[in-house]
This record gives structure tokens, sequence and C-alpha cells, in this order.
């Protein structure tokens, strides 16, 4: 995912959060240039992609609708299901 992905994927989350467009905006600039569970999360999945290739199916938590405020991946691999939760220390 590029940067510019990722910022159009933030500011539309701000957006459906009831959030203005400028604050939408300044939102998803100040997630960008932070380090937080978004950029480890998507830091994890291309990780865990470009190591397996097309041997793993990788979904984000909010993907596969679990009910958690936590970031986090369930990876599939070989019939195998993990779940990896991401939390700031």
């Amino acid at each position: 995912m590029t940067d510019l992905d990722e910022y159009h994927r933030l500011f539309g989350f701000f957006r459906a959060s009831g959030l203005s467009d400028s604050q939408a905006h300044y939102r998803a600039e100040e997630a960008m240039m932070t380090p937080n569970e978004w950029n480890m999360q998507n830091i994890l999945a291309d990780a865990l992609e470009a190591y397996a290739g097309t041997n793993v199916k990788i979904r984000t938590y909010e993907d596969a609708g679990m009910l958690t405020r936590d970031k986090g991946l369930i990876v599939e691999v070989e019939g195998s299901r993990f779940q990896l939760t991401i939390v700031k220390a």
C-alpha cells in the first residue's frame, strides 16, 4: 500500500466518522506523520505478503468485521489461521 493510498483510506475513515473535510485532512496528515498502529499494521501486512507471496491470505480486523478497536491482522497460511493484535506500548 502506498502512502497516498493510506492517506485516502485515513481521510475516508475520518469523514465517515463525521469529521468535516478540513478536520479529516488534518487528522489524516497527523496520522501519517507519527508511527502508530495503522502504520505497523501496514508494515506487517506488506512484510508477510512479500515473504509468503500468494500462499498467505491477510485481512485486517476491520475488513474481517471483528468487534474490537484494536488494530490487527488475521493471517491464513496453509490452512492455519492466526490473529496478530497490534497495540502501541
